[in-house]
């Protein structure tokens, strides 16, 4: 694997670890999007909902977890996961 990256142009490198990170969310992250899929929501539908019961989510945020490019951490972490257990089924919410 070594050998194979120091041929890859720093371009190519780049995208290469960010196809790796991608592929390894975190179980918080994991949840959050069978939560998604078992609520039938796209991402916007996800953030109204958070926002509509005080979690100040962005799309922008809910989409670079989702990607891995970055991760909840802190109390964002422990809110989220609280708010997925607390609403493991809900109903689709309006959008703006």
């Amino acid at each position: 694997m070594i050998q194979q990256t120091q041929s890859l142009s720093p371009e190519a490198l780049c995208f290469a670890i960010i196809d790796v990170m991608s592929n390894e969310l975190t179980p918080l992250i994991q949840l959050l999007k069978k939560w998604r899929a078992a609520n039938d929501l796209s991402q916007a539908e996800a953030v109204a909902a958070f926002q509509a019961e005080g979690l100040p989510i962005t799309l922008d945020s809910l989409q670079n977890w989702e990607i891995g490019r970055r991760a909840p951490r802190g109390l964002s972490a422990v809110a989220l996961a609280d708010f997925l257990k607390r609403h493991s089924k809900i109903s689709k919410p309006r959008t703006k």
